[in-house]
């Protein structure tokens, strides 16, 4: 395994593929070992039979399910590589500092500008626009099964798996899927644009200066991961704020604001969500200069989707496309050890 000269320069170890798990052992890690969880999963299941019959606990355990839920699932493209190109070089209290101070001045900024709306006027869509007044079991449970899947490592669409049942109207659904589509097919063409002719230039640079690097990457890395975090906060916030009014209160800021912040510290603390080892499989994510890259090119893409309309949108499917046309364009080039056929 080969180390860096000098860790203070952004690049962790090169680690070695890990050995296939058996069933046997995969069932014993997933089940046994996180027996509590599971637990805990059983008894909201349960209790969710009375939760979803009371507007307010409906509406509050709702919306902390869905906040953790979401920005456990989705973190693996917005901080998934700042997580893996910047773990065992910074402590993860100084991580959650930056991502919830960036986390806390775009919540606010959004409930000043759109009149106590969180969701940068998502929520104001047509087909979105209306608060829940009552809930169904369905809608509570949502970010149940996202717990779930997220603590599997499944990557899905948290829009779709939240935010869409609470759709009140079909053509609003209809806009939201076409937007979605547009957005992996962009990425993807952006990606390949990028990489299809660079990406040798890159991989050869960071292999060049790997226990090397300048450290004016590290503000750069920060930086642009820290404006990612912004611009998907933008966009999918309504994933998470779909449970509450449409405006809030002073008072119900302040709790939304301290609960994801108090869940952003949880989720840095263990490095990230056991869903995060789908980022960490990734061709060279764990290079600064290559994270730095995919978070501006992400970036990139939303920012454009967001001044474009306020119809909500899959922010994963455009981060699937972006991966998608990056590993394609990179085993064309042969600069990622996978075959093309493997990497399609």
């Amino acid at each position: 395994m080969a180390t860096p000269a000098d860790p203070e320069m952004g690049v962790l170890e090169i680690e070695q593929p890990e050995r296939v798990k058996t069933w046997g052992e995969w069932c014993h890690e997933t089940f046994v070992e996180d027996k509590y969880f599971w637990l805990i999963i059983v008894i909201l299941l349960v209790a969710n039979i009375g939760i979803y019959r009371s507007t307010f606990l409906g509406r509050w355990i709702g919306f902390m399910l869905s906040a953790y839920s979401a920005i456990a699932n989705d973190s693996i493209q917005t901080l998934g590589t700042f997580i893996a190109s910047t773990r065992g070089i910074f402590a993860w209290w100084k991580q959650w500092i930056w991502v919830a101070l960036i986390f806390i001045g775009t919540t606010v900024y959004s409930w000043a500008a759109f009149d106590g709306d969180i969701s940068y006027g998502r929520l104001k869509s047509k087909g979105y626009d209306t608060a829940p007044t009552e809930f169904n079991y369905l809608q509570i449970a949502a970010p149940m099964v996202l717990l779930i899947l997220t603590r599997l490592r499944i990557p899905v669409s948290t829009t779709f798996m939240i935010l869409t049942s609470f759709v009140g109207k079909v053509s609003a659904l209809n806009k939201t899927i076409v937007k979605s589509v547009q957005g992996y097919g962009i990425a993807f063409v952006l990606a390949v644009v990028v990489y299809a002719p660079f990406c040798k230039f890159v991989t050869e640079y960071c292999d060049r200066t790997r226990g090397n690097l300048s450290r004016l990457w590290t503000p750069v890395q920060w930086i642009t991961s820290g404006v990612l975090w912004s611009v998907w906060l933008q966009q999918d916030m309504s994933n998470i704020a779909v449970f509450l009014p449409r405006s809030l209160s002073i008072v119900e800021l302040l709790f939304s604001v301290v609960f994801i912040s108090a869940g952003l510290g949880l989720m840095l603390f263990q490095g990230g969500e056991k869903i995060q080892r789908v980022v960490d499989e990734k061709t060279r994510v764990k290079d600064v200069p290559e994270a730095t890259l995919v978070n501006f090119l992400f970036a990139i893409v939303l920012f454009v989707f967001k001044i474009a309309s306020q119809i909500p949108m899959s922010t994963t499917w455009c981060f699937i496309g972006l991966l998608a046309g990056r590993e394609l364009s990179m085993a064309a080039r042969k600069v990622s050890g996978k075959s093309f056929a493997s990497a399609f």
